[in-house]
């Protein structure tokens, strides 16, 4: 698999991005909200954004420059939603986090699974 894929559902304003295991926010990062941006701004129905974050492990310093890199990019391309769904607590961590003032105050929620993501912006 390469490091991410990004898919629409057909009929819904959803995007699922799924990062691979060797997933780096420093090394592929910038390709993947790039790729997200450039979605947005040619389908503007477009309202929510699934990450499928269970593979990759990230660690303090994958966190960090990866809100730095994120933030700036969720912030611009008008978002209802973003749902990180991950199987440890670093995830749901990054999630609450993206919710504060200091780190964006995006409107961010964590899901343990797809199924619960999809739940989260269809509901």
């Amino acid at each position: 698999m390469p490091t991410f894929r990004i898919e629409e559902i057909p009929g819904e304003p959803i995007v699922i991005v799924t990062e691979g295991e060797s997933f780096s926010p420093d090394t592929d990062g910038e390709a993947m909200l790039q790729e997200l941006e450039d979605l947005f701004e040619t389908n503007p129905e477009l309202l929510y954004i699934i990450v499928d974050s269970r593979l990759p492990r990230y660690d303090y310093r994958d966190v960090v420059h990866g809100v730095n890199k994120v933030v700036p990019y969720l912030q611009r391309i008008g978002m209802e939603k973003l749902v990180l769904v991950g199987a440890d607590d670093m995830k749901r961590l990054i999630a609450e986090g993206l919710t504060t003032d200091a780190f964006g105050n995006l409107p961010a929620s964590f899901a343990a699974s797809m199924d619960d993501a999809l739940a989260l912006v269809r509901g």
